[in-house]
C-alpha cells in the first residue's frame, strides 16, 4: 500500500514538472502529456532532436556538403 502511495506521488510529481515545462499558451496541456497524438509525440520528438547536438553537426555537413557541389557546379561550367 505504501508504494502504490508512493508511485502515485511520484507520478503526480513528475506529471506537475512536466507542466511547469510546457510552452506558455499551449491548449492541450494535461491531455497531451497524458495521450499525445502521433503528430504530438513527432513534434515533441523534433524539438529534442533539433535541441541535440547531433543536429548541429548534421547541419553543419549539409552546408559543407552543399558548398562543394555548388563549387564543383560553377567549376564544370566554367570550363
Amino acid at each position: 500500500m505504501n508504494d502504490e502511495m508512493k508511485l502515485r506521488e511520484d507520478r503526480q510529481a513528475r506529471l506537475r514538472e512536466a507542466m511547469q515545462n510546457l510552452e506558455p499558451g499551449h491548449v492541450r496541456g494535461r491531455q497531451m502529456l497524458l495521450f499525445p497524438t502521433r503528430w504530438e509525440r513527432f513534434k515533441l520528438a523534433a524539438v529534442a532532436a533539433i535541441r541535440s547536438e547531433w543536429f548541429n553537426v548534421a547541419i553543419f555537413l549539409a552546408l559543407v556538403l552543399g558548398a562543394v557541389i555548388w563549387s564543383a557546379r560553377a567549376s564544370l561550367m566554367l570550363q
